[in-house]
């Protein structure tokens, strides 16, 4: 089904007619939309692989009280990992003939070939590019449950891919990842503080003055930052650090516009998190072919997130489904 440009308002209002009044691009006017910031908590790794393979480790034990006969003990075992990525693509088709005979034929040309006509390259740089970045964000890094595609059928952005929360779920129910306990989030910020503070403390000494980041909602992280102000009476401090967690200073409370709406918290040291891409460059290039009067804009690459050693990622007992 072709990509819709709808005119229509625009020509009720304005009139099914093109008169130069000096209209130009800035008078066309967006929302706001998400940027892909959930990217932030991932190291990002360039690969020509579909699946990132490695191997984790478990050591045991070798130091033992001297005695003059040999007693080797010890064992390393090596267990496999893997983080897959999904092949996610961008299909548009459109005529932009649809913006003649309306105030917005500015955008259009007299060249045959309609590839040339400036809507495509405002088509391609506003719309587009913004949108794959927002999609990435709002649906597919975080909620994403791929579904394998019905043939001829656009799919859904949050079927593209398996998000962190999947990946982090289906991790807990092989018993990989273990649950540290918070409760559902109070509506009281200093109790919500609390509960953020006793999170961090759960987190295994060893790697509490590693620099992570505790990913949740933005509404969340905000409470959390109003709690340790209400709590602490900590007005004075600078705005940055008002995030940091009491008595773990390398560990931060971070909001992320891909949670908004769940109770989960999750972190990982950001060596240990993946976000994998292939042929990622094409996130910001598009093929543009001309059909007829039609044009055609497109593009396509790879994307997986996942964590190379499961044991080190830490989340709480919210939003288990």
């Amino acid at each position: 089904m072709p990509t819709v440009i709808t005119a229509s308002d625009v020509v009720a209002d304005f009139g099914a007619y093109y008169i130069n009044e000096g209209q130009g691009e800035g008078n066309i006017h967006s929302f706001l939309r998400e940027g892909f910031g959930t990217r932030n908590a991932f190291t990002v790794v360039d690969t020509e692989d579909t699946v990132l393979r490695a191997a984790n480790t478990n050591f045991s034990e070798v130091l033992q009280s001297f005695q003059k006969t040999f007693t080797p003990k010890g064992g390393v075992e090596f267990l496999p990992k893997d983080i897959q990525l999904f092949n996610v693509k961008v299909d548009e088709l459109f005529y932009p003939d649809e913006l003649k005979n309306s105030w917005l034929q500015f955008l259009t040309s007299n060249n045959l070939d309609r590839t040339t006509w400036p809507f495509v390259r405002w088509f391609i740089e506003e719309y587009v590019m913004g949108q794959i970045m927002a999609d990435l964000e709002n649906t597919a890094i975080y909620k994403g449950v791929y579904a394998a595609p019905t043939v001829g059928v656009a799919g859904a952005s949050i079927n593209a891919m398996n998000g962190i929360k999947k990946i982090i779920n289906d991790a807990i129910a092989a018993s990989n990842i273990t649950v540290l306990t918070t409760g559902a989030p109070s509506a009281t910020n200093t109790t919500w503080c609390t509960q953020v503070e006793q999170f961090a403390a759960q987190i295994p000494e060893l790697y509490w003055n590693t620099n992570m980041e505790l990913n949740m909602s933005r509404g969340l992280a905000l409470r959390y930052k109003q709690g340790r102000r209400d709590k602490y009476n900590a007005n004075y401090e600078q705005v940055n650090a008002m995030y940091a967690v009491q008595d773990f200073e390398n560990i931060t409370a971070t909001g992320r516009a891909s949670m908004t709406g769940e109770n989960k918290i999750w972190t990982s040291p950001k060596m240990n998190s993946i976000l994998a891409l292939k042929g990622g460059s094409n996130m910001d290039i598009v093929q543009v072919e001309k059909v007829d009067r039609q044009v055609k804009v497109y593009t396509d690459f790879w994307i997986g997130v996942g964590f190379i050693d499961d044991r080190l990622v830490w989340t709480n007992d919210q939003n288990l489904v």
